[in-house]
C-alpha cells in the first residue's frame, strides 16, 4: 500500500498495524445510546475534522471511506489538533471519526462508538529519515522492526 510519503525516497515508512475508526458523538445524541453507528447515520451530522489545507491523512481517509459508501460527509468546524475536535464534539458542534486510541482522550459529553463498516480503519505508521538518523531514532527504528517480525 502506498502512503504519502512513499513519493518521497529520504523518507522510511513503516506500517505498524490498522487501527479501527471510531465515531466520536455527544453523549446526549440518539447516536451514544447504540452499541455501534454507520456512516449513513453519520452523515446526517456535521463532520468536524483537521483543516482542509492541513495535509492531514487521516482527512484522506474519512474522505475516502464516505465515497466508498457513496455518502456526502456535512461539513462542519475544523480544529487543528485531535484534542480541539473532540472538544467541538463535546460543545455538541458535530461529531468526529478518530482513530481508536483517541478513546484515551476521555472528555465529559464525548462517548466514543465503534463504526458498523469493517473497512474503517486507519494505518498506524512510523515515519522517519533513511539518512542522517541519530542513534536513538535508529534504535528505536530497529525495535519497531524486530516486533513486527514477531508478529
Amino acid at each position: 500500500r502506498m502512503y504519502p510519503a512513499d513519493a518521497n525516497p529520504d523518507i522510511q515508512v513503516i506500517c505498524l498495524d490498522n487501527e479501527p475508526l471510531m465515531a466520536a458523538v455527544p453523549s446526549d445524541s440518539a447516536l451514544a445510546d447504540q452499541s455501534h453507528v454507520t456512516l449513513t447515520e453519520l452523515s446526517a451530522y456535521p463532520l468536524i475534522a483537521f483543516p482542509s489545507d492541513y495535509g492531514s491523512a487521516l482527512n484522506d481517509i474519512i474522505a475516502a471511506l464516505y465515497r466508498r459508501n457513496d455518502l456526502t460527509p456535512r461539513p462542519g468546524p475544523s480544529g487543528k489538533q485531535i484534542t480541539s475536535i473532540i472538544a467541538l464534539v463535546a460543545a455538541g458542534r458535530g461529531i468526529a471519526v478518530v482513530p481508536q486510541c483517541t478513546q484515551a482522550l476521555v472528555k465529559r459529553g464525548v462517548t466514543y462508538r465503534p463504526l458498523a463498516e469493517p473497512s474503517a480503519t486507519a494505518p498506524l505508521l512510523v515515519l522517519t529519515r533513511k539518512r542522517e538518523r541519530s542513534p536513538l531514532v535508529k534504535a528505536f527504528v530497529e525495535v519497531i522492526e524486530q516486533t513486527l517480525r514477531g508478529k
